[in-house]
């Protein structure tokens, strides 16, 4: 079973980076756009690893940061 991972990031082109790089690395990728969606996916999906911006500025982000 593939390890899931999940990338929240609002620099679509970087998510996509992001997400070359994990899947060649053997990772199924889930990925968010906002801190809102991200929060439902990690609740949902359940990633064995988060990806987040540390300066994306949504609440829920802050909420799963700390």
């Amino acid at each position: 079973m593939k390890r899931k991972i999940l990338i929240i990031e609002d620099e679509k082109p970087l998510a996509q980076v992001l997400e070359d790089t994990f899947s060649q690395e053997g990772f199924e990728i889930i990925k968010a756009f906002d801190g809102e969606n991200g929060v439902d996916k990690f609740y949902n999906e359940k990633p064995d690893l988060i990806h987040f911006s540390k300066g994306n500025t949504s609440h829920d982000i802050k909420v799963v940061n700390n």
